[in-house]
């Protein structure tokens, strides 16, 4: 046992006396585990930068201005803002607290700049559950500030194609199941999107 423990110890020296050239690096290593936690729970605070800077009209900060597109925070008329990628519900959780509700929207790992179009995608069937169903006046009165030349229609229009880019995606994303025996489980999925983005394309009046 002695003899293990010994050998256990020298071959640990050893390791360590190789990896001395690498020691910075294996210490910023331990360093950044021990501050993962820490970290992973400040992730909000700069999601709630851009938000409020987005949507509101607080300016940027100096450090976040620099890694922002300049149509983002120079073109108050180009429709482009923090972008979920997958706001539906299965993305969201209603949060309670001293009598007061919250909306908490996770998964933000598909998040970016963009057209609002898919966050804002608007479904015929809600038990598709491809999309939130925004309400499109909430959205407008909330957002007429940063984009005063949008009316509630051309939201309501960017919102149908969001359906329809919503339902492409899952089109695409289903259909690669049909090649396999347990294809019969997306068959009806697919008509639902089917419909989906067929109402989308009449509400849209490109359907004829």
């Amino acid at each position: 046992m002695t003899t293990s423990r010994y050998g256990d110890f020298a071959l640990y020296r050893r390791l360590a006396r190789q990896a001395r050239s690498s020691w910075p690096y294996i210490a910023m290593l331990f360093l950044v585990g021990l501050l993962a936690s820490p970290l992973a729970l400040l992730a909000p605070l700069p999601l709630k930068i851009a938000v409020d800077s987005v949507l509101g009209s607080r300016p940027l900060p100096r450090f976040l201005d620099a890694l922002v597109p300049t149509a983002v925070t120079r073109a108050p008329t180009v429709l482009l803002g923090l972008v979920h990628g997958d706001f539906s519900g299965k993305n969201m959780r209603l949060r309670s607290s001293n009598r007061n509700s919250t909306v908490v929207v996770f998964d933000w790992e598909d998040a970016a700049w963009g057209v609002p179009a898919l966050d804002l995608a608007q479904l015929a069937v809600p038990s598709s559950k491809l999309s939130a169903n925004p309400d499109i006046h909430t959205y407008w009165s909330t957002v007429r500030e940063r984009w005063p030349e949008a009316s509630p229609e051309a939201w309501r229009r960017l919102a149908d194609c969001g359906t329809v880019f919503r339902t492409l995606s899952a089109l695409s994303w289903d259909a690669q199941n049909l090649a396999h025996d347990w294809a019969h489980a997306y068959v009806g999925g697919m008509h639902v999107y089917a419909a989906e983005f067929d109402h989308a394309l009449e509400r849209l009046e490109w359907n004829q």
